[in-house]
């Protein structure tokens, strides 16, 4: 860039502002140069801002699907009051990972304040995720996991349900 001297690690592009051929005694440019300096690289979602580990609750199936032979069976996982909104799950029969065919996940979502108003950038986040299978599967296993990873925890976060201590199974 005519005019201005490059430290070794600032990077400069040059781009067009005019509609005339590159090499046209008409053709324009400008340059945009940046250096590292100039940039702000947070070393994680949320610089600025304590972390907060997610609460995580797993939910056997309701008592009317467990009463249904022929239905298939839902175990939910809920997770709140975490900080930044980004979590890893993962579903567990017996230890053995769980197809994800079988899991219903959703975004996780900022909540909401009391009365209703959003907390904004600040704002926890909650998530939820549905294990469904049948019921020959469900009868089958006997320990059931959801595993949550978040950037709060070097461990993931685990919630049971163990087939014998629901009523009805």
């Amino acid at each position: 860039v005519p005019g201005h001297s490059l430290s070794h690690r600032e990077r400069c592009v040059q781009f067009p502002v005019s509609p005339y051929p590159t090499g046209s005694a008409a053709y324009s440019s400008r340059s945009l140069c940046i250096s590292p300096a100039d940039i702000s690289y947070p070393s994680n979602l949320s610089a600025g801002r304590q972390l907060s580990p997610p609460t995580i609750h797993l939910y056997p199936p309701p008592a009317e699907q467990l009463n249904c032979k022929d239905s298939n069976l839902t175990l939910t996982c809920l997770a709140n009051g975490f900080y930044p909104g980004h979590v890893r799950a993962r579903w567990t029969m017996d230890g053995e990972e769980v197809g994800r065919h079988l899991v219903t996940e959703a975004v996780p979502q900022e909540e909401e304040e009391e009365g209703g108003k959003a907390q904004g950038t600040g704002g926890s986040y909650s998530w939820s995720s549905y294990l469904t299978m049948s019921a020959k599967d469900w009868h089958a296993h006997s320990r059931f996991s959801c595993q949550l990873e978040h950037e709060s925890s070097g461990e993931p976060l685990v919630a049971v349900v163990d087939r014998e201590s629901c009523p009805l199974s």
